[in-house]
Order: C-alpha cells, then structure tokens, then sequence
C-alpha cells in the first residue's frame, strides 16, 4: 500500500462528546426510520430481493 492511503491510528476512530446528548437514556429517544448514511448499499439489497 502506497503511504497516501495510509491513516494513523487515530484518524481510524471517532469519538462521541457525551455532553452533546440532550436525552438521559435511549428510552427517550424515537426510533430511526429507514437506512441512513447507505443508499448504495439500500438500493442493492432492493435490487437482490425483488426476485427474479
């Protein structure tokens, strides 16, 4: 692998700020609808299941 890919260590995590949230447990939180972030993905499992 060529170094401009390379990430260090760091650059491989994120980190939540705790302090952001607004709820105190997730009970308060609504469920997520649908598939965020993955419409590629989304559009191919689709695709798989409808059938021939």
């Amino acid at each position: 692998m060529t170094s401009r890919y390379r990430l260090e260590p760091e650059q491989l995590t994120s980190r939540c700020n705790i302090d952001e949230c607004t709820f105190t447990n997730t009970d308060e939180l609504k469920p997520l609808e649908g598939i965020i972030g993955q419409e590629r993905g989304s559009r191919a499992l689709r695709f798989g299941i409808r059938g021939p």
